[in-house]
């Protein structure tokens, strides 16, 4: 209903994602959404200093919560609560 298209990001199966493979497919994101509990810490330090250079069009939710409900939920209340 909010006309949204969701890029997934997913851990890489083997080795390391770079930078540039992740500012290619969130760059221009309107929110980039890191769920916690499924990514490595490689992969939220290279988002947040993405983020941190203003590198990125959108803004950052970084949610602890697993399963399709529960980052919606996430988002909800981000969403009702002013964006950051």
């Amino acid at each position: 209903g909010w006309g949204v298209r969701v890029d997934e990001v997913p851990p890489p199966t083997a080795g390391r994602s770079s930078e540039r493979e992740i500012l290619d497919r969130v760059r221009l994101s309107d929110l980039v959404v890191m769920v916690v509990g499924y990514m490595g810490h490689d992969m939220s330090t290279i988002v947040g200093n993405l983020a941190a250079r203003k590198a990125l069009a959108g803004q950052v939710l970084a949610v602890d919560c697993r399963g399709a409900s529960g980052v919606t939920r996430a988002i909800v209340a981000w969403s009702e609560g002013g964006q950051h």
